[in-house]
């Protein structure tokens, strides 16, 4: 069962990201990405991220995986 608090943590990390997607982050790869849902674990210590895009589905894999370190840095700061 998903509790109160995790819903709360999933809509303002699906926000955030967004946000990051979408102003702070300049890799093209990226540009057609849309954050569609996020699940988040019971101790709230993992996140799971689902995206749409229009563009290739390996290329925005390699730039989501190229832009990890940066998004989760952004992320724990604005979070806390």
């Amino acid at each position: 069962m998903v509790t109160r608090r995790q819903k709360q943590v999933s809509s303002l990390i699906q926000e955030e990201l967004g946000d990051l997607l979408e102003k702070r982050v300049s890799d093209p790869r990226l540009d057609l990405v849309t954050i569609t849902a996020v699940e988040v674990s019971p101790d709230l210590r993992q996140a799971r991220v689902y995206v749409s895009t229009m563009g290739n589905q390996q290329e925005v894999m390699e730039g989501f995986n190229r832009a990890a370190g940066f998004l989760r840095r952004e992320l724990a700061s604005r979070l806390h």
